[in-house]
């Protein structure tokens, strides 16, 4: 993993020590503010690291919305 990630530049985020600690010992991390260039605003995600054939990939998961009940 390097800190420069053109995934994440994309999106305005740099790959810090928490985060490399995070994907590492878990395999994903909570990112807040990540910034949509196709929507023009930010968001959030949890960042998951895959690996196939010894290198690294990145995806993104969306937290679950709670939806409220309907009366």
């Amino acid at each position: 993993m390097w800190k420069e990630n053109r995934y994440l530049s994309g999106m305005r985020k740099v790959l810090d020590k928490k985060m490399a600690a995070e994907l590492l010992k878990d395999g994903r991390t909570y990112v807040p503010d990540l910034y949509s260039q196709k929507k023009g605003r930010t968001f959030a995600a949890y960042l998951c690291l895959d690996t196939e054939d010894g290198r690294a990939s990145f995806r993104l998961e969306f937290p679950k919305k709670k939806r409220e009940k309907r009366k």
